[in-house]
């Protein structure tokens, strides 16, 4: 099995065979099964046609575009939940999270409003509701940041080390 030496590209399109001289790939599955996809480009399917460095760089970009998917979901959904639980708060609670001391001061007034009866429980699950997505929004801005550190140590030069700056 040959490997090309760069992966393919939309202009090798125009070097692939007629659709009536197209056969099946000519590789093996890891199985030991013939592959059945078509081949495209020297009787090989464009996995085989493939480096295995280049498949491996393909699938951690998968990887990727699918992590940084799910995030963009989750936080899409956090924030119409976060609209929602805003639509229902009384007028004269304030509601700040922008800060751990504001959080915390906001839960306080919360559970003191409940408790003096000021809020009812329902009013009070959905400002639960609200401060349970602020630390959801934190967890996934956490979880951006560490798919972005894993993104620059990927892309860090390898045999390296440290490199003292002066």
């Amino acid at each position: 099995m040959s490997t090309p030496s760069k992966p393919l590209q939309p202009t090798d399109l125009e070097e692939l065979p007629p659709a009536a001289e197209a056969s099946p790939c000519s590789a093996s599955t890891k199985a030991g099964r013939p592959c059945r996809a078509w081949g495209i480009k020297d009787g090989l399917c464009l996995r085989h046609s493939q480096s295995p460095a280049e498949r491996s760089a393909q699938g951690r970009a998968g990887a990727l575009a699918a992590n940084q998917t799910k995030t963009r979901r989750a936080a899409e959904k956090a924030a119409a939940k976060l609209q929602q639980a805003i639509s229902v708060l009384p007028a004269d609670l304030t509601v700040k999270i922008d800060s751990q001391t504001d959080f915390t001061q906001t839960l306080v007034s919360v559970i003191e409003a409940t408790a003096n009866g000021q809020l009812s429980a329902a009013k009070a699950r959905a400002v639960t509701g609200l401060l349970k997505l602020r630390l959801d929004a934190e967890s996934l801005a956490i979880s951006a940041k560490l798919v972005e550190l894993e993104r620059r140590l990927k892309d860090r030069p390898q045999g390296g080390g440290f490199v003292r700056r002066v």
